[in-house]
Protein backbone atom coordinates (compact mmCIF):
# COMPACT_ATOMS: atom_id res chain seq x y z
CA UNK A 1 0.00 0.00 0.00
CA UNK A 2 1.08 3.61 -0.86
CA UNK A 3 2.56 5.60 2.71
CA UNK A 4 2.95 8.77 2.57
CA UNK A 5 5.95 10.18 4.83
CA UNK A 6 6.03 13.91 6.24
CA UNK A 7 9.63 14.69 7.22
CA UNK A 8 11.20 17.97 8.43
CA UNK A 9 14.00 19.38 7.69
CA UNK A 10 16.70 20.03 10.39
CA UNK A 11 19.91 21.47 10.56
CA UNK A 12 22.18 18.77 12.02
CA UNK A 13 26.04 19.14 13.33
CA UNK A 14 29.12 16.34 12.44
CA UNK A 15 30.01 15.94 16.42
CA UNK A 16 28.18 15.89 19.37
CA UNK A 17 27.76 18.79 21.86
CA UNK A 18 28.74 21.55 18.73
CA UNK A 19 26.08 24.48 17.61
CA UNK A 20 23.87 23.93 14.74
CA UNK A 21 25.24 24.35 10.65
CA UNK A 22 23.05 27.30 9.47
CA UNK A 23 21.31 25.39 6.89
CA UNK A 24 22.31 26.92 3.17
CA UNK A 25 25.87 27.37 4.23
CA UNK A 26 28.93 25.11 2.98
CA UNK A 27 32.16 24.84 5.18
CA UNK A 28 34.78 24.07 3.21
CA UNK A 29 38.56 23.50 5.07
CA UNK A 30 41.81 22.63 3.74
CA UNK A 31 45.33 22.40 4.99
CA UNK A 32 47.21 25.10 3.48
CA UNK A 33 50.22 23.08 1.82
CA UNK A 34 52.92 24.42 -0.34
CA UNK A 35 52.62 22.17 -3.10
CA UNK A 36 51.03 23.40 -6.24
CA UNK A 37 48.84 19.91 -6.63
CA UNK A 38 47.12 20.73 -3.21
CA UNK A 39 46.94 24.36 -3.93
CA UNK A 40 44.89 23.57 -7.01
CA UNK A 41 42.82 20.94 -5.49
CA UNK A 42 41.88 23.32 -2.83
CA UNK A 43 40.63 25.90 -5.31
CA UNK A 44 38.66 23.74 -7.59
CA UNK A 45 36.70 22.03 -4.47
CA UNK A 46 36.08 26.11 -3.65
CA UNK A 47 34.82 26.65 -6.40
CA UNK A 48 32.50 23.52 -6.31
CA UNK A 49 31.57 24.66 -3.14
CA UNK A 50 30.50 27.70 -4.63
CA UNK A 51 28.63 26.50 -7.29
CA UNK A 52 26.05 24.90 -4.71
CA UNK A 53 25.62 27.54 -2.79
CA UNK A 54 21.95 27.69 -1.69
CA UNK A 55 22.04 32.10 -1.72
CA UNK A 56 24.09 32.15 -4.62
CA UNK A 57 21.71 29.42 -6.17
CA UNK A 58 18.44 31.49 -5.21
CA UNK A 59 20.09 34.92 -6.64
CA UNK A 60 20.22 33.47 -10.17
CA UNK A 61 16.85 31.82 -10.08
CA UNK A 62 15.94 35.51 -9.15
CA UNK A 63 17.48 36.89 -12.26
CA UNK A 64 16.27 34.57 -14.39
CA UNK A 65 19.14 33.55 -16.11
CA UNK A 66 17.86 29.92 -16.11
CA UNK A 67 16.63 28.97 -19.61
CA UNK A 68 15.02 25.86 -17.71
CA UNK A 69 13.14 25.95 -14.86
CA UNK A 70 11.78 23.15 -14.02
CA UNK A 71 15.14 21.47 -13.93
CA UNK A 72 16.89 23.99 -11.89
CA UNK A 73 14.53 23.99 -9.37
CA UNK A 74 14.85 20.59 -8.91
CA UNK A 75 18.48 20.97 -8.94
CA UNK A 76 17.99 23.69 -6.33
CA UNK A 77 15.63 21.85 -4.40
CA UNK A 78 18.45 18.48 -4.22
CA UNK A 79 21.46 20.84 -3.43
CA UNK A 80 19.72 21.58 0.19
CA UNK A 81 18.54 17.97 0.81
CA UNK A 82 21.63 16.50 -0.09
CA UNK A 83 23.68 18.48 2.28
CA UNK A 84 25.71 16.75 4.74
CA UNK A 85 25.15 19.12 7.61
CA UNK A 86 21.29 18.10 7.00
CA UNK A 87 19.17 15.16 8.26
CA UNK A 88 15.79 14.87 8.14
CA UNK A 89 13.07 13.96 11.12
CA UNK A 90 9.82 11.76 10.87
CA UNK A 91 7.01 13.72 11.70
CA UNK A 92 4.21 12.18 10.62
CA UNK A 93 3.49 9.20 9.05
CA UNK A 94 -0.05 7.50 7.37
CA UNK A 95 -0.63 4.09 5.17
CA UNK A 96 -3.58 4.35 2.66
CA UNK A 97 -4.87 1.61 0.52
CA UNK A 98 -5.48 3.81 -2.54
CA UNK A 99 -4.18 6.20 -4.27
CA UNK A 100 -2.78 9.68 -2.88
CA UNK A 101 -3.02 12.92 -4.60
CA UNK A 102 -1.24 15.90 -3.68
CA UNK A 103 -3.28 19.66 -4.69
CA UNK A 104 -2.08 22.59 -3.73
CA UNK A 105 -1.75 22.15 0.25
CA UNK A 106 -4.34 19.32 0.33
CA UNK A 107 -3.86 15.94 1.11
CA UNK A 108 -6.82 13.89 -1.08
CA UNK A 109 -7.03 10.07 -0.85
CA UNK A 110 -9.85 7.02 -0.77
CA UNK A 111 -10.93 8.85 -4.31
CA UNK A 112 -10.94 11.98 -2.92
CA UNK A 113 -13.29 11.11 -0.30
CA UNK A 114 -10.67 11.94 2.71
CA UNK A 115 -8.94 15.37 2.97
CA UNK A 116 -5.57 16.51 5.10
CA UNK A 117 -4.58 19.94 4.65
CA UNK A 118 -0.18 19.73 4.71
CA UNK A 119 0.29 22.20 7.63
CA UNK A 120 -1.59 21.43 10.05
CA UNK A 121 -1.60 21.34 13.83
CA UNK A 122 1.91 22.24 14.84
CA UNK A 123 3.13 21.98 11.15
CA UNK A 124 1.53 18.28 10.62
CA UNK A 125 -0.89 17.06 8.27
CA UNK A 126 -4.48 17.34 10.10
CA UNK A 127 -7.77 15.78 8.81
CA UNK A 128 -10.22 18.16 7.37
CA UNK A 129 -13.22 16.14 6.10
CA UNK A 130 -13.91 12.27 5.52
CA UNK A 131 -17.07 11.79 3.71
CA UNK A 132 -19.18 8.64 4.36
CA UNK A 133 -18.77 5.57 1.47
CA UNK A 134 -20.70 6.19 -1.67
CA UNK A 135 -21.73 3.37 -3.84
CA UNK A 136 -19.18 3.03 -7.08
CA UNK A 137 -21.37 4.67 -9.73
CA UNK A 138 -21.24 7.62 -7.68
CA UNK A 139 -17.62 7.80 -7.14
CA UNK A 140 -15.08 10.60 -8.29
CA UNK A 141 -13.67 9.89 -11.81
CA UNK A 142 -12.13 13.48 -13.19
CA UNK A 143 -11.17 16.38 -10.24
CA UNK A 144 -10.49 19.94 -10.40
CA UNK A 145 -9.42 22.27 -7.66
CA UNK A 146 -10.66 25.86 -8.51
CA UNK A 147 -9.21 28.70 -6.85
CA UNK A 148 -10.84 31.79 -6.66
CA UNK A 149 -8.58 34.83 -6.59
CA UNK A 150 -11.01 37.62 -7.12
CA UNK A 151 -13.04 36.96 -4.09
CA UNK A 152 -14.40 40.38 -2.47
CA UNK A 153 -15.54 41.11 0.89
CA UNK A 154 -18.62 38.74 0.98
CA UNK A 155 -17.83 35.44 0.23
CA UNK A 156 -20.74 33.01 -0.74
CA UNK A 157 -21.16 29.60 -1.59
CA UNK A 158 -21.06 31.02 -5.50
CA UNK A 159 -17.67 32.93 -5.15
CA UNK A 160 -16.12 30.01 -2.95
CA UNK A 161 -12.93 28.23 -3.66
CA UNK A 162 -13.77 24.71 -4.39
CA UNK A 163 -13.09 21.18 -6.24
CA UNK A 164 -15.60 20.28 -9.13
CA UNK A 165 -16.01 16.66 -9.49
CA UNK A 166 -17.02 14.11 -12.12
CA UNK A 167 -19.12 11.30 -10.71
CA UNK A 168 -19.24 8.08 -12.40
CA UNK A 169 -22.91 8.75 -12.85
CA UNK A 170 -22.92 11.09 -14.92
CA UNK A 171 -22.88 14.44 -12.44
CA UNK A 172 -20.89 17.02 -12.08
CA UNK A 173 -20.47 18.48 -8.02
CA UNK A 174 -19.34 21.94 -6.58
CA UNK A 175 -17.28 20.58 -3.54
CA UNK A 176 -15.90 23.03 -0.30
CA UNK A 177 -12.85 21.70 0.29
CA UNK A 178 -12.80 22.74 3.49
CA UNK A 179 -15.87 20.74 4.80
CA UNK A 180 -16.58 18.44 2.02
CA UNK A 181 -19.98 19.47 1.25
CA UNK A 182 -21.62 19.68 -1.96
CA UNK A 183 -22.58 23.21 -2.74
CA UNK A 184 -24.31 22.34 -6.61
CA UNK A 185 -24.73 19.41 -8.03
CA UNK A 186 -25.50 19.08 -11.72
CA UNK A 187 -27.03 16.27 -14.41
CA UNK A 188 -24.24 16.74 -17.54
CA UNK A 189 -26.31 14.58 -20.11
CA UNK A 190 -28.85 11.39 -20.83
CA UNK A 191 -26.87 10.71 -24.11
CA UNK A 192 -23.21 11.30 -22.96
CA UNK A 193 -20.60 9.89 -20.61
CA UNK A 194 -17.92 12.33 -19.57
CA UNK A 195 -15.58 11.68 -18.12
CA UNK A 196 -12.55 14.56 -17.47
CA UNK A 197 -12.70 18.18 -16.27
CA UNK A 198 -10.36 20.87 -17.48
CA UNK A 199 -9.29 24.40 -17.52
CA UNK A 200 -10.19 25.85 -20.49
CA UNK A 201 -9.11 29.31 -19.44
CA UNK A 202 -8.39 29.98 -16.14
CA UNK A 203 -8.37 33.51 -16.00
CA UNK A 204 -11.87 33.72 -17.01
CA UNK A 205 -12.55 30.27 -15.00
CA UNK A 206 -14.10 28.57 -17.62
CA UNK A 207 -13.48 24.45 -17.46
CA UNK A 208 -14.28 22.04 -19.97
CA UNK A 209 -15.75 18.68 -19.98
CA UNK A 210 -14.83 16.04 -21.73
CA UNK A 211 -17.21 13.02 -22.99
CA UNK A 212 -16.11 9.44 -23.85
CA UNK A 213 -16.79 8.59 -27.73
CA UNK A 214 -20.18 7.11 -28.26
CA UNK A 215 -21.40 4.86 -31.05
CA UNK A 216 -24.70 5.37 -32.39
CA UNK A 217 -26.44 2.03 -31.87
CA UNK A 218 -29.30 -0.09 -33.88
CA UNK A 219 -28.06 0.88 -37.51
CA UNK A 220 -29.02 -0.75 -40.59
CA UNK A 221 -26.52 -2.86 -42.55
CA UNK A 222 -26.31 -0.18 -44.92
CA UNK A 223 -25.37 2.73 -42.41
CA UNK A 224 -22.75 -0.05 -40.63
CA UNK A 225 -21.17 -0.98 -44.06
CA UNK A 226 -20.24 3.30 -43.93
CA UNK A 227 -19.03 2.98 -40.95
CA UNK A 228 -20.55 4.78 -37.72
CA UNK A 229 -20.80 8.40 -36.61
CA UNK A 230 -18.68 8.03 -33.44
CA UNK A 231 -19.07 11.24 -31.76
CA UNK A 232 -17.79 13.20 -28.62
CA UNK A 233 -19.44 16.01 -26.92
CA UNK A 234 -17.75 18.85 -25.18
CA UNK A 235 -19.45 21.22 -22.64
CA UNK A 236 -18.33 24.40 -21.03
CA UNK A 237 -19.29 25.76 -17.82
CA UNK A 238 -18.04 29.31 -15.61
CA UNK A 239 -16.98 28.36 -11.97
CA UNK A 240 -17.70 31.41 -9.91
CA UNK A 241 -20.87 31.56 -10.01
CA UNK A 242 -21.56 27.84 -11.74
CA UNK A 243 -22.89 29.46 -15.36
CA UNK A 244 -24.05 26.89 -18.40
CA UNK A 245 -22.20 28.41 -21.61
CA UNK A 246 -22.71 26.58 -24.31
CA UNK A 247 -22.56 22.34 -25.56
CA UNK A 248 -21.40 21.31 -28.78
CA UNK A 249 -21.14 17.57 -30.55
CA UNK A 250 -17.82 16.54 -32.33
CA UNK A 251 -19.43 13.94 -34.94
CA UNK A 252 -17.53 12.51 -37.47
CA UNK A 253 -20.08 13.29 -40.42
CA UNK A 254 -18.76 17.22 -39.79
CA UNK A 255 -15.35 16.86 -38.94
CA UNK A 256 -14.16 13.94 -40.92
CA UNK A 257 -14.34 10.08 -40.85
CA UNK A 258 -10.32 10.27 -39.68
CA UNK A 259 -11.38 11.84 -36.45
CA UNK A 260 -10.27 10.81 -33.08
CA UNK A 261 -10.64 13.84 -30.10
CA UNK A 262 -10.90 16.96 -29.44
CA UNK A 263 -10.34 19.50 -26.75
CA UNK A 264 -11.34 23.85 -26.41
CA UNK A 265 -8.73 25.91 -24.71
CA UNK A 266 -7.58 29.60 -24.58
CA UNK A 267 -10.75 30.22 -27.29
CA UNK A 268 -9.60 27.86 -29.90
CA UNK A 269 -11.57 24.50 -30.70
CA UNK A 270 -8.44 21.78 -31.58
CA UNK A 271 -9.80 18.61 -33.46
CA UNK A 272 -7.33 15.86 -33.66
CA UNK A 273 -7.12 12.97 -36.58
CA UNK A 274 -5.83 9.99 -36.92
CA UNK A 275 -2.69 11.23 -39.87
CA UNK A 276 -1.64 13.08 -36.89
CA UNK A 277 -2.79 16.48 -38.29
CA UNK A 278 -4.30 18.93 -36.16
CA UNK A 279 -7.40 21.31 -36.97
CA UNK A 280 -7.78 24.44 -35.63
CA UNK A 281 -11.44 26.58 -35.19
CA UNK A 282 -12.09 29.69 -34.08
CA UNK A 283 -14.41 29.22 -30.91
CA UNK A 284 -15.40 32.23 -30.33
CA UNK A 285 -16.46 32.56 -33.68
CA UNK A 286 -18.34 29.26 -32.97
CA UNK A 287 -20.35 30.53 -30.24
CA UNK A 288 -21.37 33.71 -31.53
CA UNK A 289 -22.57 32.38 -34.93
CA UNK A 290 -23.78 28.98 -34.41
CA UNK A 291 -25.20 29.14 -30.57
CA UNK A 292 -29.21 28.46 -30.95
CA UNK A 293 -29.92 28.91 -27.64
CA UNK A 294 -29.02 30.06 -23.79
CA UNK A 295 -30.02 27.98 -20.93
CA UNK A 296 -29.74 28.67 -17.51
CA UNK A 297 -29.49 26.19 -14.88
CA UNK A 298 -31.94 25.09 -12.15
CA UNK A 299 -34.65 26.67 -14.57
CA UNK A 300 -37.29 25.45 -16.10
CA UNK A 301 -37.38 25.14 -20.20
CA UNK A 302 -41.06 24.97 -21.98
CA UNK A 303 -38.56 23.54 -25.20
CA UNK A 304 -37.32 20.83 -23.22
CA UNK A 305 -39.90 20.53 -21.00
CA UNK A 306 -37.83 19.92 -17.76
CA UNK A 307 -35.24 21.73 -15.44
CA UNK A 308 -31.94 22.35 -17.08
CA UNK A 309 -29.37 20.22 -14.95
CA UNK A 310 -31.60 17.85 -13.31
CA UNK A 311 -32.62 14.26 -14.57
CA UNK A 312 -33.41 13.27 -17.47
CA UNK A 313 -32.71 16.53 -19.20
CA UNK A 314 -29.00 17.04 -18.08
CA UNK A 315 -27.37 20.46 -20.35
CA UNK A 316 -28.77 20.13 -23.87
CA UNK A 317 -26.37 20.72 -27.02
CA UNK A 318 -26.57 24.43 -27.89
CA UNK A 319 -24.33 24.50 -30.73
CA UNK A 320 -25.38 23.62 -34.60
CA UNK A 321 -21.78 23.06 -35.97
CA UNK A 322 -22.61 24.76 -39.66
CA UNK A 323 -20.02 26.76 -41.48
CA UNK A 324 -16.91 26.00 -40.00
CA UNK A 325 -14.00 28.68 -39.77
CA UNK A 326 -10.46 26.81 -39.96
CA UNK A 327 -7.82 28.83 -38.21
CA UNK A 328 -4.55 26.65 -39.34
CA UNK A 329 -4.32 23.05 -40.39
Amino acid sequence: PPILHISRLCPATTKKNQNPVPLGTTTISFRILQCFTHWRRRHIMEYRGWKSNICRLLRERENGNKKNRYIFNNKLLKSIILQESVYFEKQWERTFYAAIAYEGSYIFTDNYRTCYVSSGHEGKPTLLYKQPKLPVKCKIVSPLLCWNSRLDRDVTSETLSCMLAVTADNFLMKINFNTGVCLEKVYLSPIYNFKEVVWEHSENFTVVLRSTHRKVVNQSREAADHGSDDSMALMLLRVFPLQYIASLVISKKVFGKDTMNALVSEHILMVMYQKGHIKIFDFERILSENKTACYKLYEYSEALMGHVGYPPIGLPVNIDMKGLIVIHT
